[in-house]
């Protein structure tokens, strides 16, 4: 009997061990099917683009699903924090989209507010700028400007498509759009009230700034403490972009050029995100690479410069103030966020054949000068190959430091069009207290995660193990002389 005992507390402690010898940058088996993969179907094609954990653990992934014949439909997922559904949200099946009537669009960008509802941002099928508020339950919040929608118009002729929201602490919400027709491509800027209303102290009456000298599409977004508004962008003159606004909307001439800061990594670059650190200087993220004739990429790395708060580079980063990573044919920085140990981490995508149709997730930890952290998967990054053709996006780091990584899986290899959201999260090992500057929209959202424990085999046979030692010791004890 005893033999039996301690063979299974053996067992008991080997399953314990195994589990202790997770590192960071390893899949997180107590989430989704046991392999750290969440996925979900909601169409024909789904792509999920950023995310946000709320500060009860539960993920907030936001993208589309497209049917054949009708177009695109936005919406925002929630999971639970071990990567189910959320059957609480939205229609009770998890999702929540706008009534948008005939028109479709995408929602490319939300942000959490403090009361809990969820501000998105998305392309309609009018072309014009369009914010819509839900409740924490994932229904339309009908009072936030008309019926749950804040339509901002484009230029006339132009399409304009909502990237990335922020919720300022006053109650504000900032959205930058990429406004677009056939001859040209620019910046444009939104800001509302709490309650949707055009801000006329934002470039006017209609409460937008479109900047033509900007010709760009922008991406990640942030206000900083005294209002002024930084975006980056992903080229300015082929370089790594960053571009600071006033509180008005004007450029903001005391930042780099004029309101612009280029990082020339001596090829083409794309800027997709940039995260800010808690001394005022910024890590910017994206790819560098060589293009075709047709302007896509053929091959590229990981590109991250650093900038000091004036915009001068921070010499102290990598090589002059930036650094390369290259792991594949392609390799892209789609989000950044920085750790409370100022470790920097990066999620996008990895292309590893020369058709670029063999990607895959990747995610990658820096430390604070630039150098891998090779504590962090594989001597630094870590590849998921969620499917044959998988691509990350957007980032959220938990309160317990894991990294929650969304984008989308083809589930059929032989059609583009069988595309589905796929959530990943990684082990991190480091406790975080902030999070980047516009992964998923105005940042990263930090919450606590509950602890996990041994599922399966292992797990019951520990369970059992330890049951029958502590039975074993208390018998014998009851042998004792009293």
């Amino acid at each position: 009997m005893r033999k039996g005992l301690f063979f299974l507390f053996f067992l008991a402690v080997l399953a314990f061990s195994q589990q202790a010898k997770a590192d960071p940058g390893d899949l997180d088996t107590s989430f989704g099917g046991g392999d750290g993969i969440a996925t979900v179907n909601l169409g024909a094609g789904d792509l999920a683009r950023s995310v946000i954990i709320q500060p009860d653990g539960k993920i907030l992934v936001s993208g589309s699903h497209s049917n054949i014949g009708v177009g695109d439909t936005p919406g925002v997922v929630r999971f639970n924090a071990d990567g189910s559904l959320d059957n609480g949200f939205g229609g009770g099946d998890g999702i929540a989209s706008p009534d948008l009537g005939a028109a479709t669009g995408t929602v490319i960008a939300m942000d959490l507010l403090d009361n809990g509802q969820i501000i998105t941002g998305f392309a309609k099928g009018d072309n014009n700028y369009t914010l819509a508020l839900f409740n924490s339950d994932g229904s339309p919040d009908l009072n936030f400007g008309t019926g749950g929608e804040a339509n901002f118009p484009s230029v006339s002729g132009n399409v304009a498509r909502v990237d990335r929201v922020f919720a300022q602490p006053d109650g504000k919400i900032v959205a930058s759009a990429i406004v677009e027709n056939l001859s040209n491509i620019t910046i444009g800027l939104a800001r509302t009230d709490g309650a949707g209303n055009p801000d006329s102290t934002f470039g006017g009456p209609t409460g937008t700034v479109i900047d033509i000298s900007f010709p760009i599409f922008p991406h990640g977004l942030a206000v900083l403490s005294d209002g002024k508004i930084l975006l980056c962008a992903e080229s300015v003159d082929n370089n790594l972009s960053l571009l600071r606004f006033n509180n008005d909307g004007t450029r903001d001439g005391g930042f780099g050029n004029n309101g612009a800061v280029g990082v020339d990594f001596g090829a083409t670059e794309l800027c997709f995100d940039f995260a800010l650190q808690s001394d005022g200087k910024i890590v910017m993220g994206g790819t560098t690479g060589a293009i075709d004739s047709g302007g896509t990429f053929t091959s590229g790395a990981v590109a991250l410069a650093r900038i000091n708060g004036d915009g001068t580079p921070d010499t102290s980063f990598g090589n002059g103030g930036k650094i390369t990573h290259n792991l594949g044919t392609l390799t892209s920085a789609q989000s950044l966020a920085i750790q409370a140990n100022g470790k920097i981490v990066s999620s996008g995508t990895l292309s590893s054949d020369a058709d670029l149709l063999s990607d895959n997730f990747m995610v990658a930890r820096y430390n604070p000068d630039g150098t891998l952290d090779t504590t962090f998967g594989n001597n630094g990054s870590t590849v998921t190959p969620v499917s044959k053709n998988s691509s990350g996006d957007g980032l959220a780091l938990a309160a317990n430091g894991d990294l929650v990584v969304v984008g989308f899986f083809d589930n059929d290899e032989l059609d583009n069009d069988e595309d589905d959201f796929a959530v990943v999260r990684y082990l991190g090992g480091e406790v975080s207290t902030g999070g980047g500057g516009g992964s998923g929209g105005g940042g990263c959202q930090m919450s606590p995660v509950p602890p996990r424990i041994l599922t399966g085999f292992l797990g019951f046979v520990a369970s059992l193990a330890i049951f029958g030692f502590s039975r074993f010791r208390s018998k014998k004890s009851e042998r004792l002389p009293k």
